[in-house]
């Protein structure tokens, strides 16, 4: 992955890259084949970026270890509910992404109460579903906006979706959901290959620290190459010497 920096961010290389990395936080990446939600290592390619022709901008490689929210049709997700209307239920998964349940999608034995604005269980009425309510939802389909939001279409009418009482009731009374997992990853942006879908686990937590580049010419371009000098390796004779 190539990250382009400001001629400013030289003051603060490691804060440029952050900041100019958070931008990607939100949307979808193809490379990623998920949306990233938090990064947790940067690491430089080289200790010098590059100057093409006359842009400002330096390109600087780097590896960016992500935390990626991957969703696929058929998986099972736990939620909260923050909306609930007479036509569908909205409900956010992991207190970032929205999904939209539709009234036909939701439990038969759940119908809607205008004067609470809430859907109430026909047979047991404390097990009503309001707003605040944990559920388990199916992915039923998942749509991508143009500017790289996903939106999820879910299902609560399915073996092991609903209302999520398990925090009310004993364990043995619980259905088996050992299927729902929030799909949270730690994967890498592989700047190799534009668009490649290969994935690495990150191994570091903290970024790593960049260092401060400064401008040298090259033709067709200007290198921009660390002012940090570089201590001089002792030869085979001198090491004798010493002993």
């Amino acid at each position: 992955m190539t990250i382009r920096l400001l001629p400013h961010h030289q003051k603060d290389v490691h804060e440029g890259l952050r900041r100019q990395t958070q931008m990607l936080l939100g949307n979808f990446l193809p490379a990623l084949n998920g949306v990233p939600t938090r990064i947790t290592a940067i690491r430089m390619h080289h200790d010098h970026g590059m100057i093409h022709e006359d842009m400002a901008a330096i390109h600087v490689k780097v590896t960016v270890d992500f935390e990626v929210f991957q969703p696929s049709v058929g998986m099972l997700l736990r939620g909260v509910v923050n909306k609930i209307s007479e036509s569908h239920v909205g409900v956010q998964i992991n207190d970032q992404f929205n999904a939209s349940v539709a009234k036909a999608d939701l439990p038969r034995d759940y119908q809607f109460n205008a004067a609470e604005n809430t859907y109430d269980h026909a047979a047991t009425p404390e097990r009503q579903l309001t707003i605040g309510s944990k559920v388990i939802v199916l992915v039923a389909d998942l749509m991508r906006s143009s500017h790289g939001a996903i939106n999820i279409k879910g299902q609560m009418n399915q073996p092991g979706t609903g209302p999520d009482f398990r925090e009310e009731e004993e364990e043995d009374e619980v259905p088996a959901v050992e299927t729902v997992r929030t799909p949270v990853q730690s994967q890498s942006a592989t700047p190799q290959v534009e668009g490649s879908k290969k994935k690495h686990k990150s191994k570091k937590s903290k970024e790593d620290a960049a260092p401060t580049p400064s401008s040298s010419k090259k033709r067709g371009h200007k290198d921009v190459a660390s002012d940090t000098p570089t201590k001089a390796k002792k030869s085979k004779k001198d090491k004798s010497k010493a002993q």
